[in-house]
């Protein structure tokens, strides 16, 4: 199990890299928000990171989810109401509720499929323009497919929406997000985005 986990934190790791670097090439929108665009990126990222990283640890779920498949050749894995709460670095919490679930083959050809809500409290993040504090406004929700191939990671389609508040040294706001966007893992330079986040048009 400890191989699936694995390939799973590969194409999320590709994937999170993927995102900044579509971000930070992006334009803003014509007013410009308080909040830097780097550093909302900065935020974004360590928030998603946290989110796929933690909530999507499956090394102790694997063995009671599994259930059988049609096709002896294939193992699927679904689970139901999973939640994690995990401490941010400089203090705050991050609570992870959702799914994951999964069909591969024991070539490891299928795909992986994700919903989850992320509920953020005083989280402190670091960020270059100094330490942030950040809450859900409401929360932070995802779902999307990824698909693997040879244990390989191949595309993932996926989806953000939700809102956070933020206060920094001298000032505070908050940020809606709405970011969709399709990643060719094979060549991270083949991805379409599109959406908002911060006051800043993708």
């Amino acid at each position: 199990m400890v191989r699936i986990t694995s390939i799973i934190l590969l194409i999320l790791l590709f994937t999170i890299a993927s995102i900044f670097q579509a971000c930070s090439s992006s334009s803003s929108a014509d007013k410009k928000p308080v909040l830097d665009q780097a550093v909302s990126m900065e935020i974004f990222n360590y928030l998603m990171a946290e989110l796929m990283f933690t909530g999507i640890d499956l090394g102790k779920s694997v063995p009671d989810g599994f259930q059988s498949s049609d096709n002896p050749e294939q193992f699927q894995a679904v689970f139901d109401e999973y939640s994690a709460t995990v401490s941010c670095t400089e203090g705050g919490t991050i609570t992870q509720n959702g799914t994951v679930s999964f069909t591969l083959s024991e070539e490891g050809t299928g795909t992986i499929e994700t919903t989850m809500t992320q509920s953020i409290s005083e989280c402190a993040i670091a960020t270059s323009q100094g330490l942030f504090v950040v809450n859900g406004n409401p929360n932070l929700k995802s779902w999307g497919r990824m698909d693997v191939e040879s244990w390989l990671p191949k595309t993932v389609d996926y989806t953000f929406e939700g809102g956070y508040t933020w206060q920094g040294t001298d000032f505070d706001g908050e940020c809606s997000v709405e970011i969709t966007y399709s990643v060719n893992l094979l060549n991270p330079n083949n991805f379409s985005m599109s959406g908002h986040m911060c006051g800043y048009t993708y």
